[in-house]
C-alpha cells in the first residue's frame, strides 16, 4: 500500500481514488445501461437514486450532474443542462473580461459537473447569480466613448 493510501490527512480524498474512480465507472456503466428505451424522457426527477440502489447500496447519486440529468429527465433534460452551461461559462467569460475572479470560478466548476453533483449546492447557485449579475450590470453600464 503506498504512502499516499495511509497517510492520515490525505485518505479520504487522494488516499481513496483507486476505489472511487472504480465505483464512478461501476455506477456510469449502470446508469447508460438503465437509460435503455427510457433515453428520450428519462426514468424521471430524483428517481436516479432508487436505480443506483439496486447497483448498490452505498450509491447516493451518480456522482455527475451531466449524467444525472440524462437518466432523469432523458435528452431533454441533458440539452437544457447544456445550454444553461454554455450560457452561465459565455456570461462567466463575458464577465471575467473586467473581473476575471468570475470567469475562473465558473470555469473551474464546469468541469466538475462531469463528475460530481453539484447543482444541488447552494453556494454554486450564488456563484452563477453572482456572475449574472455582474454580466447584466456590465451590460447595461453606458460604454463611455472611446
Amino acid at each position: 500500500q503506498n504512502s499516499v493510501a495511509t497517510s492520515p490527512a490525505l485518505n479520504n480524498s487522494f488516499g481513496r481514488l483507486d476505489r472511487s474512480d472504480s465505483g464512478r465507472v461501476e455506477l456510469w456503466s449502470f446508469a447508460m445501461n438503465q437509460l435503455g428505451d427510457r433515453v428520450a424522457l428519462g426514468v424521471g426527477p430524483g428517481a436516479s437514486e432508487a436505480e443506483l440502489r439496486r447497483v448498490s447500496d452505498r450509491a447516493k447519486s451518480l456522482h455527475s450532474d451531466a449524467l444525472a440529468a440524462l437518466l432523469e429527465r432523458g435528452i431533454g433534460g441533458a440539452c437544457a443542462l447544456a445550454l444553461l452551461i454554455g450560457t452561465v461559462i459565455a456570461s462567466a467569460v463575458a464577465a471575467g473580461r473586467r473581473h476575471p475572479t468570475f470567469g475562473v470560478a465558473v470555469l473551474t466548476l464546469a468541469p466538475q459537473l462531469l463528475t460530481h453533483e453539484v447543482l444541488h449546492f447552494r453556494h454554486v447557485w450564488l456563484l452563477l447569480g453572482v456572475v449574472a449579475g455582474v454580466q447584466a450590470l456590465e451590460t447595461a453600464r453606458p460604454r463611455s466613448p472611446t
